[in-house]
C-alpha cells in the first residue's frame, strides 16, 4: 500500500494547505483535497486483505493522492431456499 505520509508538492492550487484526511473524508472525497476542484479522476481500485486504495489525480491543479478504503461490514443477500 502506498505511503500516505509523504507530502505531495503543491502545483497550481487555490488552497495554501491541503485538506486534512478528516476534512477529505467529511467532504465525501468527491473534491480535490488540494484545490477543491470537483472533476477528479481515479484509477482502478486495488484490493488486498489490508483494505483497498485508488490512485487519484486532479487535472485542474495537477496534484495526485491515494484514496484509502477499509471494510466496514457486509449486507447479506436474501436467504436461499
Amino acid at each position: 500500500m502506498p505511503n500516505s505520509a509523504e507530502p505531495i508538492p503543491f502545483k497550481k492550487s487555490k488552497r495554501t494547505t491541503p485538506m486534512t484526511s478528516e476534512e477529505y473524508v467529511a467532504s465525501g472525497g468527491i473534491r480535490c483535497p488540494y484545490c477543491d476542484h470537483d472533476d477528479v479522476h481515479g484509477d482502478s481500485i486495488e484490493v488486498n486483505v489490508d483494505g483497498a486504495w485508488q490512485d487519484c489525480y486532479c487535472p485542474e491543479c495537477e496534484n495526485s493522492w491515494t484514496d484509502e478504503y477499509k471494510l466496514s461490514g457486509y449486507t447479506p443477500e436474501a436467504e436461499k431456499n
